[in-house]
C-alpha cells in the first residue's frame, strides 16, 4: 500500500513542478523584453511642475489600441511607467482637467532599461515663432522687388554729398 502512495506522490510532484515552471517562463520572458520610462512633466514655462498629469504611451506599430500610462504626477511633476514592451511610442500628456497634449516626439523604450524623458506642455501657438521669420522674409522680398523695379536712369544720391 505504501508503494502505491509514493507513486502518486511522484506524479503530483512532477505535475506541480510542470505547472509552476509553465507560469514562470512566460513571466520571465516578458520581464526581459520590457523596459521603463521615468521623467518629469513641466508647464509651458519649463520650470513649474505639472501636478496630477498622466503620461500615456501608444505604440507606433503593432497593437496601437494598447496604451501604457503612469499614475498621476506628484507635486514635483515626476512620473514612472514600468513593464513597457520594448519599441517606439507616441506620447500624450493628460491633465486633470481632461485636456490632452501631444508632444511632437517619439519615445523609444529599450528592454531591461529604464529611460528618462521629460515633457513640456506647450499651450502657445506652435506657429507663433514663425511670425518674426515671416516678417524678415517679407522685408527682404520687398527689397529685392524694389531693386528690380528701380529705373536704370535714376541715380542714387547720397544725402551727405552735395
Amino acid at each position: 500500500m505504501r508503494i502505491r502512495n509514493i507513486k502518486y506522490l511522484a506524479v503530483y510532484t512532477v505535475m506541480v513542478c510542470f505547472v509552476a515552471t509553465s507560469f514562470q517562463i512566460p513571466m520571465l520572458a516578458q520581464a526581459q523584453s520590457t523596459g521603463g520610462l521615468v521623467g518629469f512633466v513641466y508647464k509651458d514655462d519649463g520650470k513649474k511642475p505639472c501636478k496630477s498629469c498622466v503620461v500615456i504611451l501608444q505604440p507606433i506599430t503593432g497593437n496601437q489600441k494598447e496604451l501604457y500610462q503612469s499614475d498621476p504626477t506628484n507635486e514635483a511633476g515626476d512620473y514612472r511607467i514600468d513593464r513597457i514592451p520594448a519599441g517606439n511610442y507616441k506620447a500624450a500628456i493628460k491633465l486633470k482637467s481632461g485636456k490632452v497634449f501631444y508632444p511632437m516626439s517619439v519615445v523609444t523604450v529599450t528592454a531591461q532599461k529604464t529611460g528618462t524623458r521629460s515633457f513640456y506642455l506647450m499651450s502657445k501657438n506652435v506657429l507663433g515663432f514663425l511670425f518674426p521669420c515671416g516678417l524678415a522674409v517679407a522685408a527682404s522680398g520687398t527689397a529685392v522687388v524694389l531693386k528690380l523695379t528701380k529705373k536704370k536712369d535714376e541715380e542714387e544720391v547720397s544725402p551727405t554729398v552735395r
